[in-house]
């Protein structure tokens, strides 16, 4: 692009889940698009911190999140979750469509990778939620399949090819404007230049950059309650049993507000990826998030599932205390903790343990430090809950003192870190023909729900100029 103007009808901004799928849609109805990414074009990507436990800030551009498919890396396999998960974006958009694009999306991922998706059913035993409830907690279902890496590499190529002309890589927005009703974008990098457009589309994800712009625009927002936890990771054997009613089984206690976030125990278990946040309270921190290994099983291998707390006072208050300790401990980098020394609030990493080679990196430390009193005994008390529902499911075999015993905790882990900005069903802004889409807008939490909000937009523009 250079220092040339370059007019477009949609100007996306991010080449993650919403980006894509949204201007797919686009280019399906004939209208002309253009997608700035921050990212690379490179299909392999490296995470300092999975290689030597630093990050070097990837040039403001956390390869995790960035490039291609954003959080989708191609070298990974990927979990889909639908509806009724994605509680806040069916409040906002509706039943109808959650299941209309759901659908809609199944249907392209699988004629696009030309496999199809098997669906967990969503109907969990009886004889499972009673173990569960027997300990305060319940079983949220809902329908979840797993893509394995070679269906995220035939998606990613495919979009690859279909987006080749309108995707401009490395190209971060430096400001966003509008004037006598169109968008103004300027873009420094090796792309540099000035974008106008009739409607621009922010789909940045948990990436800063263009999301600071955006809200200079004075956009109405609403701060909500974070989500806060911690990844709990042990033998896999433990968890499998899990996995044998539905792939992502999500447990709650809704009296304590507590959950499990992305259970990860297939049978090649699964990893952990770290993200770096950007410009949170004027800080960059780096948090995780579970992702499937879809590798063959092998007999030692750690599953995890996270715990997320969600409070009333877990507040954006409490999120700049937090951050704050989290800095000044570990410099907003994470860090594990035998589950044994975090339970009993103590620092003794002189402990053996096995670990995955996926944390060999990650230093030793204070990780029950980060936590109020309270949350770290909610925490606790209900990782015992599920130990001990899953010790009932499977006929009293196991030793619950002796699993806790083998469990590393590693955190911290967030969700919800971010303002709600306030959107129509049509997912607009208060500000028109400005539209966000994605894990930015506060609404998703995934790369299904992510996908809706992107085709929903196409298909609100697509009516318009229509």
């Amino acid at each position: 692009m250079g220092d040339s103007v370059t007019k477009v009808e949609v100007c996306i901004v991010g080449a993650g889940p919403a980006g894509l799928a949204c201007a797919l849609q686009l280019l399906e109805r004939g209208i002309s698009v253009l997608i700035l990414e921050i990212g690379s074009k490179k299909t392999r990507r490296q995470c300092q911190m999975e290689r030597n436990g630093r990050c070097d800030g990837c040039n403001d551009m956390c390869e995790t999140l960035t490039g291609l498919g954003g959080c989708i890396d191609p070298q990974e396999g990927i979990k889909l979750s639908f509806y009724p998960c994605s509680r806040k974006l069916s409040r906002l958009i509706g039943t109808s469509k959650m299941q209309k694009y759901s659908l809609s999306i199944l249907k392209k991922i699988e004629r696009v990778t030309k496999k199809t998706l098997h669906m967990d059913s969503d109907k969990i035993p009886a004889f499972v939620e009673e173990a569960f409830c027997n300990n305060g907690l319940r079983i949220r279902p809902y329908p979840v399949t797993i893509m394995d890496k070679h269906g995220t590499t035939s998606y990613l190529s495919y979009c690859r090819e279909q987006l080749h002309d309108v995707v401009k890589f490395e190209s971060p927005v430096t400001s966003i404007s509008k004037k006598d009703d169109r968008w103004s974008l300027k873009v420094s990098g090796m792309n540099g230049g000035h974008i106008i457009a009739n409607s621009i589309v922010v789909a940045t994800g948990r990436v800063g950059g263009a999301r600071r712009n955006l809200m200079d625009l004075n956009l109405k927002y609403e701060e909500q309650n974070i989500h806060l936890g911690l990844r709990f990771i042990l033998p896999n054997k433990y968890l499998t049993i899990l996995n044998n009613f539905s792939s992502d089984l999500k447990i709650e206690n809704t009296k304590e507000r507590i959950k499990t976030f992305c259970l990860c125990a297939g049978k090649g278990g699964g990893k952990v990826k770290f993200m770096r946040y950007n410009g949170f309270s004027g800080h960059n921190i780096i948090s995780i998030d579970g992702c499937v290994d879809t590798s063959e099983h092998h007999e030692n291998c750690f599953g995890n599932f996270a715990l997320l707390l969600e409070f009333d006072d877990i507040n954006y208050a409490y999120r700049d205390k937090f951050i704050g300790k989290y800095l000044k401990l570990s410099s907003g980098i994470p860090i594990k903790q035998t589950y044994i020394d975090f339970k009993n609030k103590v620092d003794n990493c002189k402990c053996k343990i096995n670990e995955p080679d996926y944390v060999d990196n990650i230093k030793w430390g204070k990780l029950f430090s980060l936590f109020e009193s309270n949350h770290h005994h909610m925490l606790c008390e209900n990782f015992s809950k599920i130990l001990s529902s899953i010790n009932r499911l499977s006929g009293n075999n196991f030793d619950i003192n002796q699993i806790e015993r083998e469990t590393i905790v590693l955190g911290p882990e967030v969700e919800f870190f971010w303002d709600k900005i306030s959107l129509t069903k049509d997912c607009e802004t208060s500000i028109q023909n400005c539209y966000v889409a994605g894990d930015m807008a506060g609404y998703s939490q995934g790369i299904i729900s992510s996908m809706i909000m992107g085709e929903l937009v196409a298909d609100t523009i697509s009516e318009r100029i229509s």
